[in-house]
């Protein structure tokens, strides 16, 4: 209970303050063929081979 609050009074505090405002999103496209297996997508990352290593054919 004692972080929730601390969470909740720090979402007040940014809320308030607004350090930032988004003015807009990407909006992106992504695909892969379908032999490739292991892609994730992440829409913190703005390359899609950010976790290539992890990539394998499976056939």
């Amino acid at each position: 209970e004692e972080r929730k609050a601390a969470y909740t009074k720090l979402q007040e505090v940014v809320r308030e303050d607004l350090p930032f405002l988004p003015m807009f999103q990407y909006a992106t496209v992504r695909g892969h063929k379908s032999d490739v297996a292991g892609v994730v997508p992440n829409i913190n990352v703005r390359i899609d081979s950010w976790d290539v290593a992890t990539w394998y054919w499976n056939k």
